[in-house]
């Protein structure tokens, strides 16, 4: 039921302000929008602006909103159905005016699509002849574009829908001819309209083949828009349409005028400078859109909206001739990047760790803090030099020992036990023998197991060493040594070379099923921690595991101590180490620091003086500590470190036992632990990512060398890990994490930089509307500021003026200007 208004209605001063023209921008709209329903109001507009617009019965006209070539479009309100239209009035009537105007009323009457402007009505029977149509209030599809800060990927979304609308108008044979910005409006929905079907042609729905050529009409259109067919003057069928879309895509990408569309290499590289995704693809779109031939453009605009379709998904696109298997691969992987999104990301995540983890050679590990190293910690080391050797040649050592021969290595036995009966009042705390005996010599023996006994009397365990395991490995020592000696451990080779101020060292070796044999440095530090138990060994989860028997347990007492102590071991291998042992055996090997600050701090004692030194000087340089043995005499038994210099193995055990005593040696990550911390913080990068924004300022290039170079540091951080000397977990914790954030953060950062640009397309950029363009139709948008029009409310196109070019001068582009006629009022601009 319409709202009935009497002379007393609230909006009547509204209503006569917009009559006297003082109302603009909201206020307008709301006014017109009361005229709608207030039939009063209407009335009185009508009396009071009847010198300003013209008469149109059942119609109220409230203002003009364009003008152009085929005459003149008002804003009006259908007094009857109280809804406002727009109103294509045509002056100065001539044939052809005429002809043009009919046509386009037969053609939108047929077309019923959401996208095209609606024919509520017409009058062609007399002047002058108009048609009522649906009012679209918008904003002109480039300058909403610019307005609205659209991302490419909607912008080129639109145009799908503009592509698709004009294929049906195809399907009811109308091929519209006058593609352009000024013709497409925008709605309140976000959705597009095309208008101003002025000089549509209506065709067959096939590209005309035999076709009868049509009329000669010249040149009509717009430049920059119309195929060169029509520039001509020649037949042209949908595909003339397709160019159009072509002309419209190109500047709605670029921002450049439409005439420069047809420039194949500006095209890429003018894309590829507004860093829009997939340049090559869109550019050639395009270029099929506008090639000159027909038949060498898309055969419809549906095949066209299918192939924007194709670019905005990352799929391939119909428009590339040049199709190779690489262009595909990255195609799908384009794909893959927008559809598979967390997919991807999972994968790269499980892959990078997974280098991460292969590239890292050895587990990583650190350093507790060395504090002042206790005395107990300390290892002497007693050294049989060459010195040594001409002392006993001259009689000065070992003259009191029957049958000992300086040339008789085995009679050395004799001066080695003598040693340990010398060393026993002085106590110190474990006497550690870098030597072997692996046969008996009844002869010598007695006298090494006389020094052995002197220490364990002292309470002081004695451990020698071992060069080979038998087959259930037992080390093969002279049973009567070993059963004097506190324990055996093997003699299995280092390597000083394996890192800067590092040494790897042997913690114990297993063979099989076998219980582990320690090493002899390991060996010695367990004595030294428990003199009055037998080690036990057992090897998991990173560590060795080190339990202590009791020799000598109470009945119904535990036959093992309640303390337990771990080394961490770096690695375990399976080879030959210096002959020793066979490759059925695996090594587990500890890391130890070894800088030489601490080689030169090392207590060196020779054989002779000890042999020579009384009780007191051996009370004070041995008491409580824990004592080397071994040779050092050049040429035997000496390795090259990392700087180059030679370094003996005794030295080597003897360093090594004093890092296990001062907690020095290195502790490690476990590989099951390394693994999961790795993930967590891949995942925290994962993470991190996804929040972090992707800067449009970088383009792809320069994001890809940036991630590359973040996925190198955290490889070579990785890497590098194992060699870097770290003081604690803590140091460990922070250097793992970065490297796996860098590792990790860059591929993940650059697949969501692709992947972004693959829905954003281009960074968002402004650029210009198209220029004022030489039209022949119709021109109507709201251009006058002072009024308040709303911007784009119109049927047809946007200028000030309208242009017509003349039939037979199309090529030089010469301009002929129409005189409205005299139903015109003078004061609306038409010239």
């Amino acid at each position: 039921m319409p709202l009935r208004v009497t002379s007393q209605c609230l909006r009547r001063e509204a209503t006569e302000a917009l009559c006297a023209d003082e109302l603009t921008g909201g206020e307008q709209q709301a006014a017109e929008r009361h005229l709608e329903e207030c039939a009063p109001c209407r009335s009185l507009f009508r009396q009071r602006t009847a010198t300003r617009f013209p008469r149109f019965r059942g119609y109220t006209v409230v203002r003009r909103i364009g003008e152009g070539g085929f005459g003149v479009v008002y804003k009006a309100v259908h007094n009857a159905k109280e809804r406002m239209e727009a109103l294509k009035v045509l002056f100065a009537e001539t044939p052809i005016r005429e002809a043009y105007f009919q046509n386009e009323v037969r053609f939108v009457a047929k077309l019923r699509h959401p996208n095209i402007a609606t024919l509520y009505e017409a009058r062609l029977s007399a002047p002058p002849m108009y048609y009522a149509m649906e009012l679209v209030e918008g904003e002109q599809i480039d300058k909403y574009f610019i307005s609205k800060h659209t991302p490419l990927a909607d912008r080129i979304r639109t145009l799908q829908v503009v592509a698709r609308a004009i294929d049906y108008a195809h399907s009811q044979g109308v091929v519209h001819r006058d593609l352009k910005p000024q013709n497409i409006l925008i709605d309140a929905q976000g959705q597009p309209r095309i208008l101003d079907f002025g000089i549509a042609k209506k065709v067959g729905l096939r590209p005309a083949g035999g076709d009868a050529p049509e009329s000669p009409e010249g040149f009509l259109g717009t430049f920059g828009y119309i195929a060169p067919e029509q520039v001509a003057g020649e037949p042209v069928d949908a595909r003339a349409d397709v160019y159009a879309l072509g002309a419209l895509l190109y500047h709605c990408v670029t921002g450049e005028p439409a005439r420069f569309a047809s420039r194949p290499g500006h095209l890429t590289r003018l894309l590829q400078e507004r860093q829009v995704s997939r340049a090559g693809d869109l550019a050639e779109i395009i270029a099929r859109c506008v090639h000159p031939t027909p038949e060498q453009r898309y055969s419809s605009c549906a095949a066209l909206a299918d192939d924007l379709d194709n670019y905005v998904a990352g799929r391939p696109v119909n428009a590339y001739a040049g199709r190779t298997r690489l262009y595909e691969v990255a195609r799908g992987v384009a794909w893959l990047l927008r559809t598979r999104q967390l997919t991807v990301r999972a994968t790269l995540v499980v892959i990078i760790v997974a280098l991460l983890m292969a590239v890292r050679m050895a587990l990583p590990r650190w350093y507790a803090p060395q504090a002042e190293m206790p005395p107990e910690a300390r290892v002497a080391l007693i050294e049989v030099t060459g010195q040594s050797v001409d002392a006993l040649r001259a009689g000065e050592i070992g003259a009191d020992l029957p049958g000992l021969n300086v040339d008789n290595r085995k009679s050395w036995r004799l001066l080695y036990g003598q040693l340990m009966e010398h060393l026993a009042p002085a106590r110190p705390r474990v006497v550690i023998w870098d030597y072997y005996f692996p046969d008996c010599q009844p002869e010598y023996d007695a006298g090494l197991v006389r020094g052995l006994a002197a220490l364990r009397a002292a309470g002081v365990p004695a451990v020698i060493g071992t060069r080979e395991l038998d087959i259930n490995s037992e080390p093969v020592v002279c049973p009567t040594i070993r059963e004097a000696a506190h324990a055996c451990g093997t003699l299995v080779a280092g390597n000083p070379r394996a890192r800067p101020g590092e040494w790897v060292m042997p913690g114990c070796v297993q063979r099989g099923l076998a219980p582990p044999v320690p090493s002899l440095a390991l060996a010695g530090f367990a004595a030294a921690l428990q003199p009055e138990a037998d080690l036990e060994l057992d090897v998991r989860a990173g560590t060795i595991k080190m339990s202590y028997r009791k020799r000598h347990a109470s009945p119904g007492e535990s036959r093992w101590l309640e303390q337990v102590d771990r080394v961490a071991f770096s690695r375990a291998f399976g080879t030959r180490t210096a002959g020793l042992l066979d490759d059925a055996y695996q090594i587990y090997a500890v890391e130890v620091r070894a800088c030489e600050r601490a080689r030169a701090e090392l207590a060196r004692f020779a054989l002779e003086d000890v042999l020579r030194a009384d009780l007191s000087d051996l009370q004070r340089w041995f008491a409580g500590r824990t004592v080397m043995v071994g040779q050092t005499i050049p040429g035997f038994d000496q390795r090259r470190t990392w700087s180059g210099e030679l370094v003996f193995g005794c030295e080597m055990q003897a360093l090594t036992v004093q890092a296990l005593l001062s907690g020095t040696y290195a502790a490690h990550v476990a590989r099951p632990k390394l693994g999961a911390t790795v993930l967590l913080w891949a995942v925290v990068a994962a993470v991190a990512i996804s929040l972090v924004p992707c800067s449009w300022r970088l383009s792809l290039r320069t994001t890809a060398v940036l991630a590359g170079v973040a996925l190198a540091v955290g490889l070579a951080g990785n890497f590098f890990l194992a060699g870097m000397l770290l003081a604690n977990y803590w140091q460990l914790h922070a250097v793992q994490a970065a490297s796996t954030l860098f590792a990790v953060g860059g591929p993940l950062y650059l697949a969501k930089a692709v992947r972004e640009r693959q829905l954003q397309l281009a960074p968002q950029h402004a650029w210009e509307p198209e220029p004022q363009t030489i039209a022949t139709t119709l021109l109507a948008t709201a251009s006058d500021s002072k009024t308040g029009d709303t911007p784009g409310s119109a049927t047809t196109s946007d200028a000030r003026s309208a242009r017509v070019v003349a039939p037979d001068d199309s090529s030089s582009a010469k301009v002929n200007r129409w005189t409205c006629g005299s139903e015109t009022p003078a004061d609306q601009g038409c010239q």
